[in-house]
């Protein structure tokens, strides 16, 4: 289950078993956008994340790339076919001011194939990322009294 599902209780006990055990408190990382972003991605890098064991089987959940890193996975965690830019990156050895480039030329093509702007660049909130791809697909929210889709 994701952290941010989890009950108060939980997440304390979660924390203090860190803290004791391993001198590290997770809360930091856990409670930021920073970590619901990165959350995104377990589904799909990871099936079945939640019901599998990491110590029975490490191999599967390792970090799938060399080259790649987190801070290439927060600029594109809205896009559409994030994991297929990911690939393109590793594959092709991408610097990241190389990938930030072919990203945004990326997105302003696919805004010009749907003739509308799906997907629109931003400056991050903080120093913690540069750059984002927003999905305005995705930021539409129902105005009250509407249902959901």
């Amino acid at each position: 289950m994701p952290l941010y599902r989890s009950s108060r209780t939980t997440l304390i006990a979660f924390s203090k078993f860190l803290r004791r055990t391993i001198g590290k408190d997770i809360q930091f990382l856990s409670r930021s956008s920073f970590f619901s972003r990165l959350e995104t991605y377990f589904s799909e890098m990871y099936p079945g994340f939640e019901e599998g064991n990491p110590f029975e089987n490490p191999e599967f959940y390792k970090f799938p790339y060399k080259n790649v890193s987190v801070d290439y996975m927060l600029v594109v965690y809205q896009m559409d076919d994030r994991l297929g830019l990911l690939d393109i990156a590793e594959k092709q050895n991408m610097s990241y001011a190389r990938f930030l480039d072919y990203v945004i030329n990326h997105a302003y093509s696919v805004n010009d194939e749907l003739n509308y702007i799906k997907y629109s660049i931003r400056l991050g909130p903080d120093r913690m990322y540069s750059f984002f791809i927003r999905n305005k697909d995705q930021d539409k929210r129902p105005v009250r009294g509407q249902k959901r889709k």
